[in-house]
């Protein structure tokens, strides 16, 4: 008897304490959407409006950070309209075809942000791995068509919430085991592939990197590192993109990853324990967190972002060559560089001089 009381005692006592968690949770998230989604609308609606800017839109990379920064605004204000329903009991989703295209762009929006993070990584990959490519592969154009490409093909993906839920938002009898299979797609599209494509990438431009480090110390000579240094002035900025999109984004998917798991091993759809709930609430609100301070990751890394935000809302134009595309101009310097380090020529002078010009000039076009 005494420890059926003692077994019911703890049983209530976690129970309160998953209930304050809950609660505590709650709360938290009450204060915590909206201050996030405000600053993420003002921050990437001014990193579009930079990246918007004439000199910044050469480059492509720049095409799929503005698409980024909308696509971002995108799913907060979608959040923003849950959490205004929510907090005042508006009720939207009980209103016929409203909650249904809330899930629409909310699915739309959260695609749409890890692949244009996934496009940046090859991108990054190109520029680092394959120098001599980027003029050809790395355009506006090319990624504009990239862009409208990964767009129709999410909203082509992602339609099913507009057409197998009811006007209660809740699942149609007759689509229900479609809707499960594409929870496991969902999983696939926003989170197994994006997350191994990354991966691979990262552990090519690291290996990469070490490798152009051992070289520049067998090789070492002033004209080769100012080289290495214009090409590192884009790559840095990419790199941080991506590290830490993977970094905030990581306990989320760690935690539906879980959750997916347990599901198809269990067969059931909600598997979730009090825990399970407080520690996705919390990776939620990480993840919100990283649609929102992009604009602070491009201003600390991206110098010539700084450059183009500080000469937009100061009034004061930078030179046309600030903006430069660094790996672009590396590697035509580098091209010429190695057609220039030849044997000594027939008045016995050494090439060296042309390419400590070319040097000299590229840095000048920085400055």
């Amino acid at each position: 008897m005494d420890n059926d009381s003692t077994f019911n005692g703890n049983f209530s006592s976690n129970e309160q304490n998953f209930e304050e968690t809950r609660q505590f949770i709650a709360s938290l998230e009450k204060y915590a959407v909206p201050i996030i989604c405000s600053f993420g609308l003002i921050a990437n609606t001014l990193s579009f409006t930079v990246f918007a800017q004439k000199f910044l839109r050469r480059k492509s990379c720049s095409i799929f950070l503005a698409a980024r920064s909308l696509s971002d605004n995108g799913f907060l204000i979608t959040l923003l309209i849950m959490w205004t329903s929510s907090v005042f009991d508006l009720n939207l989703s009980r209103i016929a075809g409203i909650c249904q295209v809330i899930v629409f762009l909310t699915y739309v929006f959260g695609c749409l942000s890890v692949w244009l993070v996934v496009f940046v990584t090859i991108e990054n990959y190109i520029r680092i791995c394959k120098p001599f490519m980027v003029n050809s592969l790395c355009q506006t154009t090319k990624a504009k068509y990239a862009v409208i490409t990964l767009v129709v093909c999410t909203l082509c993906c992602y339609n099913f919430p507009l057409w197998t839920m009811t006007g209660e938002c809740t699942p149609k009898v007759e689509h229900y085991k479609f809707l499960r299979i594409m929870v496991y797609v969902d999983s696939v599209i926003t989170l197994i592939a994006p997350i191994i494509i990354m991966a691979f990438l990262l552990s090519r431009i690291a290996l990469s990197s070490l490798s152009s480090c051992e070289r520049r110390r067998r090789f070492s000579s002033t004209s080769a590192q100012r080289i290495s240094d214009l090409k590192t002035k884009v790559t840095t900025m990419l790199l941080a993109v991506t590290l830490i999109f993977i970094t905030l984004n990581l306990p989320l998917h760690v935690v539906k990853l879980r959750l997916l798991v347990i599901s198809f091993i269990k067969d059931q759809i909600n598997v979730s324990t009090p825990v399970d709930l407080t520690v996705q609430s919390i990776s939620q609100l990480i993840y919100y967190l990283s649609l929102a301070i992009n604009f602070v990751v491009y201003y600390i890394f991206g110098m010539s972002y700084r450059r183009t935000f500080i000469g937009l809302f100061s009034g004061r134009k930078k030179n046309v060559y600030s903006q430069t595309d660094y790996s672009t101009l590396a590697t035509s310097r580098t091209r010429k560089i190695g057609q220039s380090v030849q044997p000594a020529s027939e008045n016995g002078q050494s090439n060296y001089s042309v390419v400590n010009v070319q040097v000299k000039e590229a840095e000048t076009r920085i400055e």
